[in-house]
């Protein structure tokens, strides 16, 4: 800007380019006056700009670390008393941490904000059933049982494993078996678990117990039979058991002694658990017996399961 002395007082002359960047003032030589320089005033506060950087994720969620920084300018001031500026790093997850920055120049203060969502950590998937390892039966009614939990952006959607939860697991044919889980979060970040099992060749529709299977003569045992459907329709089935073992007198050779349940229908799917007390006869010779289950499915027999039985002396 040009001004002149004139009448005591200086006078900006028209038609002369202002340049407020560099605050520049000029003073005309012929005034009556030494040169002068007057600053131009700073109306306005700085400009704050946010750089966040990092992996995207879904629904304004980062799936990463996370940096933010600041670029703070103004062209007409200086500076002073920035706040917050710093650069910073979310290497932790969270559900919404806010970072100001606050700046200050000749034009007054400004300040700007952004916050950072983090989630980088996958649901999480708990299968209690199949258990890992497992050994089924054919055919064998097993319920798959299992959970997905995400503690920060929630699940997108329900989880669904190889069936639905509650649903009978594949114990159609036999042979190793892989259960699958998936699991998603709002944020994106996606995750499975398997777990193998086995389903056996041949179907035993009894599996036998004994508690304890060592008793003294007199003792008393406790028989467990557990009858599992091993057929896609209702069948009609009887037990028979069967115990051999040392004669009695002599304690040489075997003997058996057998009963037989009365027929009972076994739907498809059926597991049903008999337990019945045995006491060991006090004359009973010391040895090792066996206790055998026989099926009948229309009085024939189909399977056959043992197990071992221990008396010694009183």
């Amino acid at each position: 800007m040009l001004f002149h002395f004139e009448n005591g007082a200086w006078v900006e002359l028209p038609g002369i380019v202002d340049d407020k960047v560099n605050q520049i003032v000029c003073a005309d030589t012929t005034s009556l006056s030494p040169f002068g320089l007057f600053e131009v005033e700073d109306m306005t506060p700085p400009t704050i700009v946010p750089s966040v950087v990092g992996v995207q994720g879904n629904g304004g969620w980062y799936t990463s670390a996370v940096s933010v920084t600041w670029t703070v300018t103004d062209p007409e001031s200086a500076i002073s008393s920035p706040s917050g500026c710093g650069a910073t790093t979310v290497v932790s997850d969270t559900a919404g941490t806010t970072f100001t920055c606050e700046a200050t120049s000749g034009g007054g203060s400004a300040s700007a904000s952004v916050t950072i969502k983090r989630d980088a950590t996958p649901p999480s998937i708990t299968v209690t059933s199949p258990s890992a390892g497992a050994v089924y039966e054919l055919n064998q009614i097993v319920a798959a049982s299992y959970a997905c939990a995400d503690d920060l952006s929630d699940l997108a959607a329900p989880c669904v494993g190889s069936v639905p939860n509650g649903a009978n697991l594949d114990t159609a044919t036999p042979g190793p078996k892989v259960f699958t889980v998936p699991a998603v979060d709002l944020a994106g970040n996606a995750t499975s678990r398997s777990v193998s099992y086995q389903v056996q060749a041949a179907c035993h529709y009894v599996s036998l117990a004994l508690n304890p299977s060592t008793v003294p003569q007199g003792g008393l045992t406790t028989v467990s039979a557990t009858v599992r459907s091993c057929a896609s329709t209702a069948q009609t089935v009887a037990i028979r058991f069967a115990l051999a073992g040392p004669t009695p007198g002599s304690c040489g050779g075997s003997n058996s002694v057998m009963f037989t349940t009365p027929p009972f229908t076994l739907p498809p799917g059926t597991v049903r658990t008999v337990s019945f007390p045995f006491r060991v006869p006090s004359r009973t010779c010391p040895g090792t017996y066996s206790i055998a289950a026989t099926t009948l499915v229309n009085g024939t027999p189909v399977d056959a399961t043992s197990t071992s039985l221990t008396v010694t002396r009183r």
